[in-house]
């Protein structure tokens, strides 16, 4: 469990028959890697962009001030957090993206569909 009480998983298997094994394991790859996505991708780039927007032309005027930097640090977290956020939003929007993929090929529609996914 991450620190937001997501589950992670560990393994994912996807067996289609019509699929060869390298379209399987991509499908594998792709829905361990969007399921367990903590949308740090999206969030640290957008604190690094903030904080140093803001916090480096205020260094070179004024000189370090450590109220200056928690409060710049500070202020760079929303939007980080909110970033994160939005990247969670858009890992579940791919993972449903993905699902909707497998389920809608001809090969699960005809002999059904075979995924496995261990949480921890």
């Amino acid at each position: 469990m991450g620190w937001i009480r997501r589950p992670t998983v560990r393994r994912v298997t996807v067996q289609l028959p019509g699929l060869e094994q390298a379209q399987c394991s991509r499908a594998e790859k792709a829905l361990k890697f969007l399921f367990n996505d903590c949308g740090c991708l999206w969030g640290a780039p957008v604190f690094l962009a903030v904080f140093l927007a803001g916090f480096l032309p205020r260094l070179n005027a004024a000189g370090f001030s450590w109220i200056a930097f928690g409060g710049w640090f500070l202020g760079a977290a929303i939007p980080a957090i909110a970033a994160k956020f939005v990247g969670l939003a858009w890992s579940y929007r791919k993972l449903k993206v993905w699902f909707r993929k497998l389920d809608a090929s001809p090969e699960s529609s005809a002999t059904g569909t075979q995924e496995t996914i261990e949480q921890t």
